[in-house]
């Protein structure tokens, strides 16, 4: 089974509500790293990728 996130949309965390595409054209955008300041959800957002990969977004 092959997983791809193809954008990230915040609306309501710490930090200004934001909508990325890692999508363009034909191939996806490869992403290394998430670099904001302190206290902008950075955990809160790798924890929500997490849940919604182990089908654990709905508990």
């Amino acid at each position: 089974m092959k997983i791809e996130i193809i954008g990230l949309e915040t609306d309501g965390l710490r930090f200004r509500d934001m909508n990325i595409n890692f999508f363009y054209g034909v191939n996806p955008a490869h992403v290394s790293m998430i670099q904001v300041p302190n206290g902008t959800a950075k955990t809160t957002t790798l924890n929500l990728i997490r849940a919604a990969i182990n089908s654990e977004a709905n508990k």
